[in-house]
């Protein structure tokens, strides 16, 4: 299996003004990490592409796994994540998750 390192520093959580500390017993003191929703989707699907590729899935059984109708055609009878897939549409005009895991595998 290939090893897998994600680059990228690991924020504190907390709210309002808050501090806390990196590293534990190192105490470091650093602001928290302000919620940013779209920060936080463009690291998850970072994410779930390590893991497709670690599990060495190809880009296109990605985008089965994401959605089979993109593979196989509109009339394919099975869907995997019909929920968040029409949540999406409804909210952002788009099939959102899909595009930023198919987007971060390009970049991965």
């Amino acid at each position: 299996m290939p090893e897998a390192r994600f680059r990228r520093p690991a924020p504190k959580s907390g709210r309002g003004g808050e501090t806390g500390t990196a590293g534990g017993e190192v105490g470091i003191p650093i602001p928290p990490f302000p919620w940013n929703p779209d920060r936080r989707a463009a690291i998850r699907a970072e994410l779930n592409t390590y893991y497709a590729k670690l599990y060495g899935l190809t880009y296109d059984e990605l985008r089965y796994i994401l959605d089979p109708a993109d593979v196989y055609g509109e009339y394919f009878p099975g869907e995997t994540f019909r929920v968040l897939k029409n949540n999406e549409i409804r909210k952002y005009g788009e099939y959102w998750t899909k595009r930023l895991v198919l987007e971060a595998w390009e970049r991965v």
